[in-house]
């Protein structure tokens, strides 16, 4: 006989899981079906090896909304955001570097090194953002009109949303349209006259989409990463303590403590659908679960053209699934290091500012348009990639915490307890194929051209360029979009080094010469 519920959810991702946590305070009896072993989609943390812990898709949280935290008491079941600051670092070829993060006054006396002007007019650009945040913010907590056909119902959801709209002051009004269907590159370009600056805000127009900076689409993307929040400070993204898995399982937690069963191990083979209603699901076992209501966590190709039986749909909307683009747009590289990298511009390989958040390896935009131009015609190899550090997970475990907590890029000249840090990469329609092993064993090219340029701007290599071959074997488990069952070609793609000795075990008085900055990629 099948079992039944309110409510059936596929997929235990964190989005699945709110849902549970709601429905389940409201009363309903809810079952969630995971394929995988943990829950939490790509909000999750895994040890790729033993002692080593990585957030292995999402790694930082900002637009987690504020009433979702306190509704289902997130904190209660151990969820705690860690705040950024500074929250990023962006050293420059010239010995300069740029430092911002969520206090005013240190945004205003790093900008000032490169324009007294955009220090001033920072404030106003951050307080404009803000103001355009509060007006799309409640967008994303109500049930969207129906777009572009009209229906009655949704006279009134207009009515408010042009209500809201016309309260912006023409200047924002006039902002808003320019970053919904300008770039990030014009947007900015009409704010400051710093490049450094710019090229440093552009990075948020590109994180996730396989566009350039000045293309349009970028500035909504940029908006995009500004509107939410950390600690209650606009625009800035924090850390999940214990990584982001302690995210998932807090809100799994909520969930079960309300009665509502999640079923791991439990992988979904077809929907259920009787008349034009979907009335539960069959799982590959052959078990049918059957509930009043269905809900797919899976993305829209996954849920409307694998797991709905055909004949279900209008073929009309089938084909619009079919074309929507869901292209390759970056993958993430992680790395277990044995210190903290010393910067040329901001030397020093204990923990420091330039440390605790994202560190952008983007001199200017002409570096960042190369990068993606080449990325696009299918070069052999990528020669300019764009490159941001990222913070390791942090453990809740106090050993972890001091091992994990301090963000690295490349290796400190002299061994340290080991560091992990991952490198989140524009991808280009050849990732899949330039981030395979060579024939002969070596490790990827596009990969030694990314750390190339990481050591590019760190002191303490000396005279020679240390191979890559020092972090050992490449050991790459399944594709990440295989393993999370997320459509796309290459959206994302994991390769893991591990050191088998001391990376850069040479003394860093071993000679006075030292790598000069530069950003030219040579291929080691």
């Amino acid at each position: 006989m099948p079992t039944n519920f309110d409510a059936l959810i596929i997929g235990a991702g964190h989005n699945g899981l709110v849902a549970a946590a709601y429905l389940a305070r409201a009363g309903w009896k809810v079952c969630v079906l995971e394929r995988r072993p943990v829950v939490g989609g790509a909000c999750v943390t895994e040890e790729v090896w033993a002692g080593y812990k990585v957030s292995t898709a999402a790694y930082v949280c900002s637009l987690l909304l504020p009433e979702v935290v306190r509704e289902l008491e997130l904190p209660r079941y151990g969820f705690r955001l860690l705040l950024r600051n500074p929250s990023s670092f962006t050293p420059f070829p010239d010995g300069r570097y740029l430092l911002l993060g969520p206090d005013p006054q240190l945004n205003s006396d790093e900008i000032a090194k490169f324009s007294p002007r955009d220090a001033v007019t920072f404030a106003d650009y951050e307080q404009c953002l803000e103001r355009i945040s509060r007006f799309i913010e409640p967008i994303l907590s109500i049930v969207p009109p129906s777009f572009p056909e009209w229906k009655w119902r949704d006279a009134l959801t207009y009515f408010r949303l042009l209500r809201s709209f016309f309260s912006l002051s023409v200047r924002d009004r006039r902002t808003f349209i320019q970053l919904m269907t300008g770039s990030a590159q014009d947007f900015l370009d009409g704010w400051f006259e710093s490049e450094q600056l710019k090229i440093t805000l552009a990075t948020d127009g590109v994180i996730g989409a396989a566009l350039s900076p000045s293309q349009p689409g970028t500035g909504y993307v940029l908006l995009h990463h500004v509107m939410g929040q950390a600690d209650g400070h606009r625009g800035v993204w924090g850390y999940v303590k214990s990584g982001m898995g302690a995210l998932s399982q807090a809100i799994a937690d909520s969930a079960t403590a309300h009665g509502a069963e999640i079923r791991c191990h439990c992988e979904v083979a077809q929907l259920i659908v009787e008349g034009d209603r979907a009335v539960g699901v069959a799982l590959t076992d052959g078990e049918e679960i059957r509930a009043r209501v269905v809900l797919s966590n899976a993305d829209p190709k996954r849920t409307f053209l694998q797991l709905t039986p055909p004949g279900c749909l209008p073929d009309e909307f089938v084909e619009q699934v079919r074309r929507f683009r869901m292209d390759a747009a970056a993958f993430k590289l992680n790395l277990a290091l044995d210190g903290l990298p010393s910067f040329s511009c901001l030397p020093g390989d204990t923990a420091g500012p330039q440390h605790q958040g994202t560190i952008h390896l983007c001199p200017d935009f002409a570096t960042v348009e190369r990068a993606f131009a080449e990325g696009r015609i299918l070069r052999t190899h990528v020669l300019r990639p764009t490159w941001h550090g990222r913070s390791p997970t942090t453990s809740s475990d106090a050993r972890h915490r001091r091992r994990w907590s301090k963000p690295a890029c490349p290796p400190s000249p002299t061994p340290r307890s080991p560091r992990r840090a991952n490198t989140s990469c524009p991808s280009s329609p050849n990732t899949r194929r330039l981030t395979q092993q060579t024939a002969d064993g070596r490790n990827p090219r596009y990969v030694r051209g990314l750390l190339t340029l990481t050591y590019s701007v760190t002191e303490g290599l000396q005279n020679r360029r240390p191979s890559v071959r020092r972090f050992g074997a490449v050991r790459r488990p399944a594709p990440i979009w295989e393993r999370l069952r997320k459509t796309g070609s290459c959206s994302a793609f994991w390769t893991w080094w591990k050191p088998t000795r001391p990376a850069f075990a040479v003394a860093s008085n071993t000679s006075t010469r030292s790598v000069p900055p530069t950003y030219k990629m040579n291929s080691p």
